[in-house]
């Protein structure tokens, strides 16, 4: 997986520090959850969403692109969906959930 100007950047503290890593698809290992949001996510997506918003401008700092309202949405669609994809069904039968507050509702 190459380096990216972006990546350079957000590494280095410019950014956020939540998304600071990269990663080998063939060295690392992955959690699904990490998987599913490489999936929802990515760079095509990512410039067709930010293309449609409002506040997005490719000539600003990255700085200021990742601080748009847009690049707020777009972080919040991706975890949405990710964790739409990823959250299990609760099996109501099963007897070790007898007793808890939510096995009642």
């Amino acid at each position: 997986m190459a380096q990216s100007t972006f990546y350079g950047k957000h590494s280095k503290g410019i950014l956020c520090g939540c998304f600071s890593f990269v990663r080998s698809i063939t060295m690392d290992k992955w959690k699904d959850t990490e998987l599913e949001k490489m999936k929802v996510g990515g760079n095509r997506k990512a410039k067709d969403f930010f293309s449609q918003q409002e506040d997005w401008d490719d000539t600003l700092s990255i700085q200021q692109r990742y601080n748009t309202k847009a690049a707020a949405l777009y972080r919040d669609k991706v975890l949405t969906y990710t964790l739409a994809l990823t959250v299990k069904p609760v099996d109501y039968s099963d007897p070790s959930l007898k007793g808890h507050p939510l096995y009642m509702l």
